[in-house]
């Protein structure tokens, strides 16, 4: 008697996880819109209602033709993708590590070192300089700090990426960091906690400080030597995402926090598929933006607005043919629809995911 239950409730068990397996493989379906507004290409990716998808293009239509309307009202030609000048171009990199003992308890292992151009990381094996260079390095300076309080030897290493502009020092940032990563405030600046390094930008550097092992008092110093940098660039857009002005096209309300994405010339991250897919051949300028109704972080509700900028209206006309040509070549012509949303056109794709 013992053994037939044992076997039934092994039975039910079993089709109980075989329900859910099944429920969990149900495709759902998923869209990507995507339209022209002169030499921009915007949209929305990954909603799971055309409601949503509506909404939101519309949103990012208004918001665009209002950012384009202001750009023209400005005297001569904007690159909506370069900073201001900043006064820090003036200022000795070195000067903006902590000196010497400055960090209480700590001191560097040896005096800071400067990498220019194309010499970065020549002496560092698995460096990866060909990052860096994607996104305009211009020099790098760096730093070992140690305490004689645990053990006097090298602890923490602190690096500063010049790379020129605003926009390249926030598309790096922002292509770098995760959506699972945990943020706190440094300054005026909001940084990236990874499991070993701490993540931010401001104006057009890129500060990179990295714990060798971890205790709290290497965390706390970590926290203490980033806040001695931020404190010492001075970034005349402070508080304001006016660097990259083309973010501001895209809404604010339910977005994911720190899921603003910059890309200047590279490949899509996987995380944006089924376009990530289509743009392969060229990467226009963009910005991405996470977005999630349920007021919850990452999940399978996340869906992302976007803008594409171009040279021209011309160009951008052909990579939307371009774009609708791989979507019917890739996923059949009854895949592509037309929608209107706010006096604009736009083609929409529905597609079918896991997720």
């Amino acid at each position: 008697m013992t053994s037939s239950f044992s076997k039934k409730n092994r039975l039910y068990h079993f089709v109980g996880l075989f329900c859910l397996s099944m429920l969990g493989c149900q495709k759902k379906d998923r869209y990507l819109s995507i339209t022209q507004y002169g030499n921009y290409l915007y949209g929305v990716l990954q909603t799971d209602s055309v409601k949503k998808t509506k909404k939101l293009i519309g949103d990012i239509g208004l918001r665009l033709s209002n950012f384009d309307s202001e750009k023209s009202k400005l005297a001569g030609p904007v690159d909506t993708f370069s900073s201001s000048p900043n006064p820090d171009s003036l200022v000795s990199l070195v000067d903006l590590l902590p000196n010497n003992n400055e960090i209480e308890g700590w001191n560097h292992v040896q005096p800071p070192k400067i990498y220019n151009g194309r010499e970065l990381y020549y002496d560092v094996p698995f460096g990866n300089p060909q990052l860096y260079f994607r996104y305009g390095f211009q020099k790098q300076v760096h730093v070992e700090f140690q305490s004689p309080k645990l053990g006097g030897r090298p602890l923490i290493l602190a690096e500063v990426f010049d790379l020129g502009t605003a926009a390249n020092a926030y598309s790096l940032f922002s292509s770098t960091r995760l959506p699972q990563d945990q943020y706190k405030m440094i300054g005026s600046k909001m940084a990236a906690e990874m499991d070993d390094r701490l993540l931010f930008c401001k104006g057009q550097y890129l500060v990179d400080i990295e714990m060798y092992e971890y205790a709290t008092a290497i965390n706390q110093a970590v926290t203490d030597i980033a806040e001695k940098i931020e404190e010492q660039i001075i970034d005349i857009n402070d508080g304001h995402l006016s660097e990259v002005p083309l973010i501001s096209v895209l809404p604010v309300e339910n977005h994911i926090l720190h899921s603003t994405y910059l890309n200047l010339d590279q490949n899509l991250p996987s995380r944006y598929w089924p376009l990530s897919n289509l743009l392969t051949d060229i990467n226009p300028k963009s910005v991405f933006r996470t977005y999630n109704d349920r007021h919850t972080e990452y999940s399978n509700t996340t869906y992302h607005g976007f803008v594409m900028e171009f040279t021209d209206k011309e160009s951008a006309s052909q990579y939307l043919e371009l774009i609708q040509d791989k979507i019917i070549d890739r996923y059949g012509s009854d895949t592509a629809d037309k929608i209107s949303s706010q006096s604009t056109s736009a083609i929409m794709m529905k597609y079918r995911t896991n997720q």
